[in-house]
């Protein structure tokens, strides 16, 4: 479970204004839509706007649902090259085990730059 009932605990961020992002954004989707369909949108277009929102939705759904399960299997994958890193440290025996502890831990920075 992903954790939909999680709370979770004040923001504190740092680094660019999401909203400024976001109007970024949205300015780019109308020059898009000006380019796909020859105007900005409009009402009274002859489409039906809240199915429209509504199938949008569906798809947010999918799409952040995707990325919390990729998020998830690369969190596992790091926890398991973690687990080894430490019982390598733990039994440190033989002259390899320094080698095999930085490449796990290559591995898991590459996981989470990935």
């Amino acid at each position: 479970m992903v954790g939909a009932d999680k709370i979770q605990s004040s923001p504190k961020g740092l680094g660019v204004d999401i909203a400024t992002m976001v109007k970024q954004d949205i300015e780019s989707r109308a020059l898009l839509g000006i380019k796909k369909y020859g105007e900005r949108l409009l009402p009274n277009n002859g489409r039906d706007s809240l199915l429209d929102a509504y199938q949008e939705a569906l798809d947010l759904c999918m799409y952040l649902r995707q990325v919390l399960e990729e998020r998830q299997q690369i969190n596992d994958k790091i926890a398991l090259k973690l687990e080894y890193i430490l019982v390598r440290l733990q039994h440190n025996t033989g002259t390899e085990w320094r080698y095999e502890c930085m490449q796990a831990a290559n591995e898991c920075l590459a996981l989470l730059h990935h």
